[in-house]
């Protein structure tokens, strides 16, 4: 039997709950999570709502929510979501939870030009092919991204490269870390902007010295190269 979240049920939740304004328009907080819906339907009459907490039920699509065109913050984390879709009328949207879900590929989300915190962690990014980074060009304003804990094995630096705001990373547990010889050096190197990289602070002495020792490492290739052609 379906759970379904519809607007009856939100009207249900406010007149029980005294945390909540009898009137549904002035609510700009929700908390449906721990609810095991697993379907949404059209809701309505949310027009100011600014932030909906929808984690830990039973969603397997994203869906219902076009009239929720003010929100900022939307939490849909730990359910059973499949793709990234209908998120069209959500202009606003600054957070995107999707953690824990069994989402394949980045898509979709060119709409939201105010995204700034996207965390995709513990999905199957990367289990089925690409995973689609390249998309993310678009959301000048990220500057915290959660891709941890996936299935991605391609080089996905150069997309980085491309959110000039990009601050926060976290990209721990990927099959692609091992590919690089010193991933974190690499990233910080390359990553002018981030401060954060895997829950560990990048502090000024430890740039300095990353660009150093990089910039030592070049001139060393180089000059071991022409020391090679000397000799040929």
């Amino acid at each position: 039997m379906k759970n379904i979240l519809n607007n009856d049920e939100v009207k249900n939740i406010i007149e029980k709950n005294e945390g909540y304004y009898s009137i549904i328009e002035l609510n700009d907080v929700l908390y449906l999570n721990n609810k095991l819906y697993t379907k949404i339907e059209c809701l309505q009459n949310l027009h100011n709502l600014k932030t909906l907490y929808l984690n830990n039920n039973a969603l397997e699509k994203i869906e219902g929510l076009e009239c929720c065109i003010n929100l900022i913050a939307l939490y849909l984390n730990c359910n059973q979501i499949k793709r990234i879709e209908n998120l069209n009328n959500l202009i606003r949207l600054r957070i995107l939870n999707l953690e824990d879900n069994n989402i394949f590929v980045i898509e979709n989300l060119e709409c939201l030009d105010c995204l700034e915190d996207l965390n995709l962690s513990n999905n199957c990014l990367g289990s089925k092919g690409s995973p689609n980074t390249s998309i993310l060009h678009k959301n000048k304003k990220i500057y915290i991204l959660n891709l941890s804990n996936n299935q991605i094995n391609e080089d996905i630096l150069d997309n980085l490269l491309m959110l000039e705001n990009l601050s926060i990373l976290y990209l721990m547990n990927n099959p692609i870390l091992l590919k690089y010889n010193n991933y974190r050096k690499l990233f910080i190197y390359k990553l002018k902007s981030l401060t954060f990289l895997d829950y560990k602070p990048i502090k000024t002495d430890e740039r300095r010295w990353t660009l150093k020792r990089t910039r030592s490492d070049a001139k060393n290739r180089k000059t071991k190269k022409i020391t090679t052609q000397e000799f040929n």
